[in-house]
Order: C-alpha cells, then sequence, then structure tokens
C-alpha cells in the first residue's frame, strides 16, 4: 500500500507540474521593438497579459525583481533584458508577506549573447545581381532592365553612401552599360577603383561542359582582359557562375592561368572549396549554398537588426566548427543575390545593427559599414574641386584649406578609434604595454611613437618581449612628450608588443667630435681641406668613401 501511495504521489506531482509548464505566460512585445540602455543594460519593453496575473503580483529574473506596470488596455508592461542568455522568470502571489510562487518558466532574450567564433568578427552584407542574356524577358527586355533598373541605381547608391558596394557577375553587363551610356565610363571606373563595384572576371556565365577549351579560354579574353584594355586603372580578379550546377574539369587552370584567383559558385553545399583540374591545378571556390535563398526564403535583412540577428545567430552556431577547424577568419558572409534582384540599400537596418552591438555588454559580430562621421571626412576631403584661386581667390582657398583641415582631424580620429578598437581585443598580463600594429602585407621595421605626456619625468625606456632595449628618444613640446622607438620584426597584418618602463638609454651611442673628426660607433670621420677626406666604416671594417 506505502509504494502504490508513493507512486500516485509521484504521478500527482508530474501531472501538476505538466499542467503548470503548459499554463505558462506568454511574453510579448511591442513592434516595432522598443529598447532602452537602463543601468547600463539594453532592456527591451514585453507586455504580459493582465488576466494571466493577480493584482499586485510581482515577478522577478534569476533572483532580481522586475518593475511592472499595469495599463488600461488590460497589459501589464515590463521591461526584460534584451541581450543574455536564458534565465528563470518567476512569477509570485500578490500576498506583501510570504510570497506564493505562481509560476516559473525559462525566458530567452530577444538576442542571444553567445555568437561562438564568429563573436568578434563581421557579419558582411554582399549585394550581387544575378543575370541570364534573357530569363526573366527577351534580351532587349532584360538588357534594359540590368542598365536602368540595377546598374545606374547602384551607381547613384554609391554616390550617396561611400560604404555602399555592389557586384554584377559577368563582363558582358559592363560591355552594355558602356555601348549604351558611355557617360557613364568616368564614374563606373571611379566606383571600381574604389573598391565599390566589381564585374565578373569571365565574358558571361556559361554551360561549362557545352563550350570547347578554346571557348572557355575565351571567356576570360574577353572578360578580364577587355576590363584592362579598356578601362584603365580597372580589373577583376572573381569568376562567377552561380546558376550552373555543373563544371567543367579543366576550367580551374584555365581560370588560374588567367590570372583570375576565385571563382564563386552556388547550387552545392554552402562552404569554401579548393576545386581541382585533374592535373592539380586548383582555384579558391565558394558558394553560398542556392544563391537565391537568403532574399527569397530567408529574409535576414527584410525586417529590423534584432529579427536580423535571431535569425543570423541560429546560423551562425552551425558554422562554428567549420570555420575554427579550418583556421577561416570570423568573417560570415551573406550573398543578396537573385535573378534581376537590383540593387539595395541596409543602411537603416546596418546602422541599428551596430548600435546594438556597441552598447551590449557581450561579443555580437559588427555590420561592416561607415559611420556619419566616416561619410563628413570623405566629404570635407573631396569638397575642393580645381577653382583654387580665381577671383576673390583668397575666401575661396581659406574655405578650401579649413575642409581639409578638417577632414584630417576626422581622418585621425578615425585611425585612433580603428586601433584603439583592434588594441581592445588583445589580452595583456601586465601594464605599461604598447601595441605597434603593421597593416602592410610585409614584415615590417620602422620608427613608431606614442604619447608618455601621463608620465612624470623624462627617463623612459622601450623594451620588447625578449627584455632588448629598443633604441628611443624623447621630444616635449609645450605640455606634450612624445617618445620615438625603433620598432623592429612586426610581423605582416598583425601586432608586436612593446613595454614602456623607468630607465635611462645607455651611452653606448656615444658621438665624439673634435676639430677636424666626428665618430660613432658606426663612422669615423675626418674633416680635410675642401671637406671630407676620410670615411671609415666599423662595421664594415673598411673605407666607405675614398
Amino acid at each position: 500500500m506505502k509504494k502504490k501511495f508513493l507512486i500516485v504521489s509521484i504521478i500527482v506531482c508530474i501531472m501538476a507540474q505538466t499542467v503548470m509548464a503548459q499554463k505558462g505566460i506568454r511574453i510579448n512585445y511591442y513592434k516595432p521593438y522598443q529598447y532602452k540602455e537602463l543601468a547600463g543594460q539594453l532592456v527591451a519593453k514585453a507586455w504580459l497579459s493582465a488576466n494571466e496575473m493577480e493584482v499586485g503580483s510581482s515577478v522577478s529574473l534569476d533572483g532580481k525583481e522586475i518593475k511592472t506596470i499595469k495599463v488600461d488596455s488590460g497589459k501589464v508592461d515590463l521591461f526584460l533584458p534584451m541581450v543574455g542568455k536564458a534565465g528563470e522568470l518567476v512569477f509570485y502571489s500578490r500576498a506583501k508577506s510570504n510570497k506564493k510562487i505562481l509560476l516559473k518558466q525559462i525566458f530567452t532574450p530577444l538576442v542571444s549573447s553567445d555568437w561562438g567564433y564568429f563573436g568578434k568578427g563581421t557579419v558582411n552584407i554582399i549585394c550581387s545581381s544575378h543575370q541570364d542574356i534573357a530569363w526573366m524577358n527577351t534580351p532587349d527586355s532584360c538588357r534594359s532592365e540590368r542598365i536602368h533598373d540595377i546598374i545606374i541605381p547602384a551607381l547613384n547608391l554609391i554616390d550617396k553612401n561611400p560604404a555602399f558596394k555592389f557586384e554584377m557577375e559577368q563582363t558582358l553587363n559592363l560591355m552594355e552599360v558602356l555601348d549604351e551610356v558611355p557617360s557613364e565610363k568616368q564614374r563606373i571606373i571611379k566606383a571600381c577603383k574604389n573598391g565599390q563595384f566589381t564585374w565578373g572576371a569571365t565574358f558571361n556565365q556559361p554551360y561549362e561542359g557545352l563550350e570547347s577549351g578554346e571557348q572557355l579560354v575565351r571567356q576570360s579574353y574577353f572578360g578580364r582582359k577587355w576590363i584592362k584594355d579598356n578601362l584603365p586603372g580597372m580589373d577583376a580578379l572573381a569568376a562567377y557562375n552561380v546558376d550552373v550546377p555543373g563544371r567543367s574539369l579543366q576550367f580551374p587552370q584555365m581560370l588560374q592561368k588567367s590570372g583570375i584567383k576565385y571563382l564563386s559558385i552556388s547550387r552545392m553545399k554552402e562552404g569554401f572549396y579548393n576545386w581541382f583540374s585533374h592535373d592539380g591545378f586548383k582555384i579558391q571556390t565558394y558558394s553560398p549554398g542556392n544563391y537565391g535563398r537568403t532574399l527569397l526564403a530567408y529574409k535576414y535583412f527584410e525586417e529590423d537588426a534584432i529579427t536580423a540577428m535571431q535569425k543570423l545567430n541560429k546560423v551562425m552556431q552551425n558554422w562554428n566548427e567549420y570555420y575554427s577547424v579550418r583556421n577561416i577568419s570570423s568573417h560570415y558572409s551573406i550573398v543578396i543575390c537573385t535573378d534581376a534582384g537590383g540593387s539595395k540599400d541596409y543602411t537603416t537596418l546596418i546602422n541599428e545593427w551596430n548600435d546594438l552591438s556597441k552598447k551590449s555588454d557581450c561579443h555580437i559580430p559588427l555590420l561592416p559599414h561607415s559611420t556619419a562621421e566616416f561619410n563628413m571626412g570623405w566629404y570635407k576631403l573631396i569638397y575642393p574641386d580645381h577653382g583654387w584661386g580665381g577671383k576673390h581667390g583668397e575666401i575661396t582657398d581659406s574655405i578650401f584649406r579649413t575642409s581639409r583641415e578638417d577632414e584630417n582631424k576626422i581622418g585621425e580620429k578615425t585611425l585612433k578609434n580603428s586601433l584603439l578598437q583592434l588594441s581592445s581585443h588583445i589580452e595583456l598580463k601586465t601594464s605599461n604595454n604598447i601595441i605597434v600594429f603593421n597593416d602592410l602585407s610585409w614584415d615590417r621595421n620602422g620608427i613608431a611613437t606614442t604619447d608618455i605626456s601621463d608620465r612624470k619625468g623624462l627617463e623612459w625606456i622601450i623594451s620588447d618581449t625578449n627584455g632588448k632595449t629598443a633604441p628611443s628618444k624623447i621630444a616635449v613640446t609645450g605640455n606634450q612628450k612624445i617618445i620615438s622607438f625603433e620598432a623592429e620584426n612586426v610581423p605582416s597584418i598583425d601586432y608586436q608588443t612593446f613595454y614602456l618602463k623607468k630607465g635611462v638609454v645607455s651611452s653606448d651611442h656615444e658621438i665624439k667630435a673634435g676639430s677636424n673628426y666626428y665618430e660613432n660607433k658606426f663612422y669615423t670621420i675626418k674633416f680635410g681641406p675642401g671637406g671630407i677626406s676620410r670615411f671609415f666604416g666599423k662595421e664594415q671594417d673598411k673605407q666607405v668613401l675614398i
């Protein structure tokens, strides 16, 4: 009997928990989303049905009470964390003392704080427009649509937004627009040189298996070579064939020998590949999956930034291991491409995404984009035209000069902020660190400078990670104190750490001088009638000049 009673009790408890779980209170958010910063945390405005809560009842999240406000529309308003991990939401009875728990349930914020491998990376929106010569309509109709509804509007958007970039997948489209609107040539060249408009390196996108070897070779001849021959300063390094499911065995060799480095395909599993010819030639290849799905099916960026974050967080979780195991940089790309899709401006969504990312206390990837201040910097830089001087030129020149000076300040500020953002991701175990970043594609030696105005005295030296003292010099101008030092072996697209510490530069660089000689650790120079009579190199152990 006791065993039966125990079993029955357990069943009753399980049923009670099940009923409670099924009862759960629905959390609703106001649309469009309403959020703000509260005590250093991003919170979103939500509401509960007043019918589901007792008058005077309270709510807590992970032990912290959340203020609720009952409104006339039969709702109870409250602000909940917008970014973070799941927590326990508890609803209490209205009793002031000895509160009774009415319900417990898991609460999940609108945006997850877990972005895994991509947390400190970026999400790149690649705007493109797939084009058949004729699929949506007749060849003439499609040609007109490409020129007037896709390419020229994209150029107009580039003029308005220096951060916007667009690509057309084949050179034929470039030939068409230059043939019909030759006045666009310089604008196209400028956009290409600025890295804002790229063109496919092949003439069109053929069925590779239907063309002969010579025809496939001519794809790059009338593609990349035509661009280089006809548009000074322009080039194309990526070929596109996104709508064709089949690949020709020898095509990677043809592309590589033509100077084309990359191939973008589709209709195959998303990922990065080395696409080989049978003789060992290969080309770096990328597939986004099916080229139209991001816009037509998934619609990542067709609503607001929060919805985009929710969708992409789920997708990118599946790619953590793929990217990390292959040591691919933590930058995820979304290709916006459909048949005759045209250019799309996601400026508002990008700005909101980046604002939320910066205000949250966790690592959320950024959407690369320029800021309004950066845009103004470009405006200030290019504002002066060819009209220097002229009538009342002193006024014109003064305005032009001021514009350039303002641009220089914005540029220096942007550079400083970029370097600070990069250095903030470096974990340092000691204090007084100086980070020297090399943005070139080769290892570098050179003079680096940093402001040490906040340090007392002039007895400061610089050392590298091995404790070796670097040659340095301190210059004081007014209230500013700058130390310059020799930074050696700074790796390409990487950084080197140096250390600022108290000390005095050693005297091994002592200079000796007399009435007819000058000597340091490297050279001995003797002066005679008419100039230098002897120039001896100590390291070479011989006369340098005779």
